[in-house]
């Protein structure tokens, strides 16, 4: 069995991080369950702007979904799903992060996400499923794509990678999380104005390539994941105050399993991962400051430490093994 990922982009963001991890995982649960897999990764290294090159990608991704099984990403499913058409023998999975259109950027990517949800909710098309990182999203699919098959594959950690950082000494640094334009920028900007009045260090972390700046708080890149995790560690708090309707932030998790408290929003996914690794929510950057200034530590419970580790990867991957070997039986 031929198993395909197929992704694009010009830096390895938490989202390809996690299609990544799934896509080995699935590759060896189907080993696990006798069959032959191999696992084909194709990536354009690159990101794509502008009508021309949206075109490109989307007949590389058309030319790119082949395999039994094809694993890809919102951009990569319609395509995907015209060769599906052309060849019904395939078995796609089409793994989405969030669902926000808050977030949808330009005219045209509101016109291909508006097709690709009325396509999935009313065609109901055979041998495709849908892999949500989180419970609130896996809810949201279900309710929104009748027929269809949804299923949660969060972001999983080896949880024992984090002890050796869980007991570093607090720093006055506060995380504003990861730089980005999906953050509630007008509200880390109030919050750092309140944090520096109080002698903290706001800072946010800038994992994508080129450097960026900010006058509002400091913005770090690391040269390693291990200077990453301990100035996650010794850091007072992180924050999590996103525009949208986040799937399951990577840093958030990260940070509780080096006990460092999270504050943030009650939004999408974000909400069950501070509703289970015990985090804090706050609807305002008043009442995060206050939480911060009363000394708020982390409690992180050692049950979500285990459900999501990587450990526990054969489990989510049941019922999706079970999905594609009824659909690629040979």
């Amino acid at each position: 069995m031929l198993l395909t990922y197929v992704s694009h982009g010009a830096y390895s963001a938490g989202g390809h991080r996690h299609e990544l991890f799934f896509a080995n995982s699935i590759a060896q649960s189907l080993r696990f369950a006798g069959k032959e897999a191999e696992l084909q990764i194709l990536r354009a290294e690159r990101n794509f702007r502008g009508p021309a090159e949206w075109m490109q990608l989307l007949g590389w991704c058309f030319i790119s979904s082949q395999g039994d099984a094809v694993i890809t990403t919102k951009l990569g499913a319609m395509p995907a799903l015209l060769r599906q058409k052309l060849n019904p023998k395939k078995t796609l999975l089409i793994v989405m992060h969030y669902f926000d259109k808050r977030d949808w950027q330009g005219a045209a990517f509101k016109t291909y996400m508006a097709a690709l949800i009325k396509y999935l909710r009313f065609a109901k098309p055979k041998k495709v499923g849908v892999v949500a990182v989180s419970p609130f999203y896996q809810k949201l699919f279900r309710r929104l794509l009748p027929g269809t098959a949804v299923f949660l594959f969060p972001n999983l950690f080896s949880a024992a990678e984090y002890v050796p950082y869980s007991t570093q000494s607090k720093s006055k640094d506060v995380i504003l999380g990861q730089y980005s334009r999906k953050n509630d920028m007008d509200a880390l900007v109030e919050l750092s104005s309140r944090l520096r009045a109080a002698d903290y260090n706001p800072v946010a972390f800038n994992i994508q390539t080129g450097d960026a700046h900010s006058p509002h708080f400091e913005i770090k890149r690391f040269a390693s994941k291990a200077s990453y995790l301990q100035a996650m560690a010794r850091a007072t708090a992180t924050i999590a105050f996103p525009a949208v309707n986040e799937g399951w932030p990577r840093m958030v998790h990260e940070s509780l399993l080096v006990n460092t408290p999270v504050i943030g929003y009650h939004k999408g996914g974000l909400g069950d991962l501070l509703h289970e690794g015990n985090g804090y929510f706050a609807h305002s950057p008043q009442m995060a400051f206050e939480m911060i200034e009363s000394g708020i530590k982390a409690n992180t419970p050692e049950a979500f430490r285990q459900k999501y580790d990587t450990s526990q990867a054969e489990k989510f991957n049941e019922p999706i093994i079970d999905f594609i070997l009824s659909n690629c039986p040979r």
